[in-house]
């Protein structure tokens, strides 16, 4: 029995490490693979590293610099060593070879790394000269004129918003310069603020404080955001004339709210509410029970309409125009999610997910199987060489981690159910891509909310399937309301039950009171990375591969 299971595990362990040194060979043989991987890699740790350390990101070149054309000199050396030896026993020539590309990798990750420093080193820079120069600017009577630059946020104890200086401010014979840093405003309900509008606002200018064990200055720095005001006087002109911003954006949000608005004249909270999330991504304040119970239950991202969202869109249309040939679906797909981001008013979070679900799609138009392999991390890349702090933002990482998610997990799901029943397409359909983006974004979630609940994947598969059918028919009844309302209220009405569904469901599962694991902020790190691990150990050891015997990177002889 004991031989048996040894000879179970040590097939495993082969099988895995043939398929990780393969992917290995893979990475390395696609250079733009490999500079996308290790741009995003280097671009966290330097950011990390520098951060803490304070130092001139110069120091890094200088020392970066010669040990780029020293790795290239070796580099050089020994291939042509190995030409020399090529006639020479084959176990120089492997080893040769071996240490060659050792030293390539080296020099790709010196050349890299001093990219991402030269990259990296002013926005560091900015921060380390912005945070000592705003201590100065504290505790002081202040007035400042700006702009709204985002939706205003509510909370249960008002509303955040986050505002844009339109001008250099004195302050104790100080300069605030407008570009130095965006100033977030907590103030009261009361004030009915809209994006674009022109305030001025007069206050006490604070630096944000860490609570229960959240680094809330860091969080909000990533966001370029080093001082706050809380409880100011506030003076907004009402006409549309004075808004700033942009206007293509500023008109598209008003066209959202005053949809929203008609969500709000059929249905009755938490419905309302709750479709606004999922057709727009509007945050909207549910009461205190109904925002924990969907935390519990895991279904906060539903509301948040993101990456899942659009992956819902995708499947959807995927379904809907069946007979069209392949080509031509994935281009109403492109379509869809698209107009979906304009009437979410172009939220950033919303439009980074569709440009991701774009770049798989038209992978899958240019018609090569290693194209999607290149496109997820070449447009993570371009994401971070764009904006380096985005590797920061949960919206971002939710996003790549649910299209990382459709891409590998998806397809060992379909795989595995094929092997057990090729009956049931409704779970292969509907089922499995919820329980791919489910799986492959609990490490995001675990890092970033400090909790994981164990109802996450039976409640969202319980609750997703219904959800694109409520997004259309929401979308449709808005449509319809000022033509022809009585078709529109029997949409809505519908939409209204399965909402009432999702709202039991939540319920239900916050009723059981308990099924959610919460960790500390050191426990949390350690707790995703090992589920991280243990996923892409089982996606490597799993993913299913053509002609798997052929395959050039998994050749044992190779």
């Amino acid at each position: 029995m004991y031989l048996r299971i040894w000879r179970i595990l040590k097939g495993i362990f082969l099988k895995l490490r043939n398929r990780l040194v393969g992917l290995y060979r893979f990475i390395l043989d696609y250079k733009i693979i490999t500079f996308s991987i290790l741009y995003v890699l280097l671009n966290a740790v330097c950011i990390s590293v520098l951060r803490n350390i304070k130092v001139s990101y110069t120091i890094g070149l200088i020392v970066t610099i010669p040990l780029v054309m020293f790795s290239y000199f070796l580099k050089n050396r020994l291939r042509r060593s190995s030409e020399v030896i090529l006639k020479k026993s084959e176990w120089r020539i492997k080893l040769v070879r071996s240490i060659g590309t050792i030293f390539e990798l080296f020099f790709f990750v010196s050349v890299i790394g001093s990219l991402v420093l030269v990259r990296v080193g002013p926005f560091l820079r900015h921060e380390s000269e912005i945070e000592g120069k705003v201590l100065r600017f504290t505790a002081s009577f202040t007035n400042v004129v700006g702009y709204i630059s985002d939706e205003p946020i509510e909370k249960h104890r008002g509303q955040h918003v986050v505002v844009k200086l339109l001008e250099d401010t004195p302050v104790e014979g100080e300069q605030l310069l407008r570009d130095d840093t965006l100033l977030l405003i907590k103030t009261s309900s009361f004030y009915k603020l809209h994006l674009g509008q022109l305030c001025q606002f007069r206050g006490t200018l604070e630096i944000p404080e860490s609570f229960e064990g959240f680094d809330y200055g860091a969080y909000l720095r990533d966001r370029k955001i080093f001082l706050l005001m809380n409880n100011p006087i506030v003076e907004c002109e009402s006409t549309a004339i004075t808004r700033k911003g942009s206007v293509v954006r500023n008109w598209l949000v008003d066209n959202k709210n005053s949809m929203i608005a008609t969500i709000d004249k059929v249905l009755n909270e938490p419905q309302s509410s709750l479709l606004a999330g999922i057709i727009f991504g509007q945050k909207r304040l549910f009461n205190t029970a109904f925002d924990e119970a969907t935390r519990v239950a895991g279904l906060s991202h539903i509301v948040a309409a993101s990456g899942y969202n659009v992956t819902i869109l995708v499947i959807v249309a995927e379904r809907i125009f069946f007979f069209l040939p392949k080509k031509w679906r994935v281009i109403v797909g492109l379509i869809v999610i698209w107009m979906f981001a304009i009437l979410s008013g172009l939220s950033s979070s919303i439009v980074r997910a569709c440009i991701m679900g774009s770049i798989s799609l038209l992978a899958i138009i240019f018609g090569r199987s290693n194209t999607v392999h290149i496109a997820i991390p070449l447009a993570s890349a371009l994401f971070v060489l764009i904006k380096p702090l985005i590797l920061f933002d949960i919206g971002f990482l939710l996003s790549v981690s649910a299209v990382v998610g459709l891409t590998y997990v998806l397809p060992i799901l379909i795989d595995i159910k094929q092997k057990i029943t090729k009956k049931l397409p409704f779970v292969e359909n509907n089922i499995l891509p919820t329980l791919a983006c489910t799986l492959s974004t609990i490490p995001v979630s675990i890092l970033s909310f400090k909790t994981i609940s164990i109802w996450a994947v039976i409640s969202n598969t319980l609750i997703l399937p219904i959800i694109d059918t409520t997004m259309f028919l929401g979308i449709f009844g808005i449509m319809l309301w000022n033509i022809f309302k009585p078709f529109a209220f029997i949409l809505f009405g519908v939409a209204n039950m399965q909402l009432k569904y999702f709202e039991f469901v939540t319920n239900l599962i916050y009723k059981l009171n308990w099924g959610q694991i919460h960790f500390s902020d050191s426990s949390a790190k350690v707790v995703s990375l090992v589920f991280l691990g243990f996923i892409l150990l089982l996606t490597i050891y799993l993913y299913p591969i053509k002609n798997e015997q052929y395959n050039y990177y998994l050749k044992t002889d190779s």
